[in-house]
């Protein structure tokens, strides 16, 4: 179905993956999904009572949010909604909803789900159900958000936790889910522990050097695991996107932050004794603390990632920078990710305190 309706977080509505341009009005769009969630039609009347007040002229603003919702939908998706003088029927069979996966739905329902679907409906989760449509002069229409928001909430946890149950032998695939985690449950130590001992496994298992099986050919001898000093030693940590890809940052050096922009070829811990790059994180770490990370699909970030626009990129660096705690600092774009850097600044200018290209 080429119309998709994205309720766990701002509510968007999307036609063939474009975005679809919302009413301003906060009423209209909250009775879009209140209809797309209902199972039966719902009287006028009752639709008066819960958004509008009796001095508003609440059927005139009735029909009023009707006719732009019919403009959401365009003529080839009318079929819809569906009403007569007495109701309003909306008919979602088909449509793609996100928060129909996960709310209602028990521990039973969810265990069994295949692993595809329950990474799906993890990603899917962007915040809290419809949060960006607040109606505190509708106490019934805010009650039923809240109501579902609480159910969505405890339903990704349960996804998330069988996950982890799946995914119990590979802490790389298993990561990203107890980050999540960790920001939906974050008063919860045992899930923060977690956390910490899947890092402390990828970085074991990645510093182990790996073994030639008697079937391989053509194998190259492995490369010796990296001997860290206490100047350049680091942690390597891990920032879940927007889209679900893993990212793999690092810091080291003491100082103002300075933050190198991802490119191509490039890799964490490797690069600690690259010919190419050791002299430059030595030199850029001399003065500063610097936060550096790999570009999805290269080095220690996710190998595998569909979309590899500016935008994603952009919103990987923002992501390190969040999850690094930064203030204000310094960014350095080299190569390819000048143009990263560059709209980074653009998008965030009260960030910087410098920007740098080469």
């Amino acid at each position: 179905m080429a119309l998709q309706f994205r309720m766990l977080g701002p509510f968007e509505v999307t036609n063939n993956g474009d975005p679809v341009q919302m009413p301003p009005s906060r009423k209209t769009r909250a009775l879009l999904a209140y209809l797309a969630l209902s199972p039966r039609a719902v009287r006028r009347e009752r639709l008066c009572e819960l958004f509008w007040d009796l001095p508003d002229d609440p059927k005139g603003a009735l029909r009023w949010s009707l006719s732009k919702i019919r403009r959401i939908l365009g003529p080839e998706h009318s079929s819809f909604l569906v009403s007569d003088r007495a109701s309003v029927h909306f008919d979602a069979t088909g449509l793609n909803i996100d928060a129909v996966e996960i709310i209602g739905k028990n521990i039973g329902d969810l265990e069994a789900l295949d692993v595809g679907t329950l990474e799906t409906i993890a990603r899917s989760y962007r915040g809290s159900f419809l949060e960006d449509l607040q109606l505190d002069r509708c106490p019934d229409i805010e009650a039923w958000r809240v109501a579902l928001s609480f159910e969505a909430e405890t339903a990704l946890v349960n996804v998330l936790n069988i996950l982890l149950k799946r995914w119990c032998d590979d802490p790389v695939r298993a990561l990203p889910f107890a980050e999540q985690l960790a920001t939906v449950a974050p008063d919860d130590p045992s899930v923060a522990e977690n956390v910490s001992a899947l890092r402390q496994s990828i970085r074991q298992n990645m510093a182990r050097p790996q073994q030639p099986t008697a079937s391989d050919e053509n194998v190259e001898t492995p490369m010796p695991p990296i001997e860290e000093d206490a100047e350049n030693a680091y942690d390597t940590r891990y920032v879940t996107a927007r889209d679900g890809t893993r990212i793999a940052w690092t810091a080291q050096g003491e100082g103002p932050p300075l933050v190198r922009a991802a490119h191509l070829m490039t890799h964490l811990e490797r690069d600690q004794e690259s010919d190419v790059w050791k002299h430059w994180l030595k030199a850029l770490s001399n003065d500063t603390r610097l936060i550096r990370y790999d570009q999805r699909c290269s080095g220690l970030s996710d190998r595998e990632a569909e979309d590899l626009s500016i935008e994603a990129f952009v919103s990987d660096l923002e992501a390190v920078v969040d999850d690094a705690g930064l203030g204000k600092f310094t960014l350095l774009g080299a190569s390819q990710s000048c143009s990263i850097a560059v709209e980074y600044a653009r998008r965030h200018p009260d960030r910087l305190n410098g920007l740098i290209l080469y």
